[in-house]
């Protein structure tokens, strides 16, 4: 959270637009990420723009094996839905 603050608060001194993305995450990976750490972390992206693609509902085969990253056909998909997005 002290990062993404930084990078937020060096792009407006820099006027350079940021556009936040969040990502679709394995509800596995999901339930181990602490509370406390993802509604600091919505908060912070909540106070600028973003596009929120983390409840695309994509199949287990859509994931890598460590649910953080997508495979080919998941970021297949999470592309398509981001280009009627932006």
């Amino acid at each position: 959270i002290y990062y993404l603050k930084q990078i937020i608060n060096l792009c407006q001194a820099e006027g350079i637009e940021l556009v936040l993305l969040t990502t679709p995450l394995h509800s596995k990976y999901i339930e181990k990420v602490p509370k406390s750490y993802i509604e600091a972390f919505k908060t912070e992206i909540k106070k600028n723009r973003f596009i929120n693609l983390e409840n695309i509902n994509l199949l287990d085969s859509s994931f890598c094996s460590d649910g953080d990253h997508l495979n080919f056909i998941g970021a297949s998909k999470t592309n398509e839905v981001l280009q009627t997005r932006i």
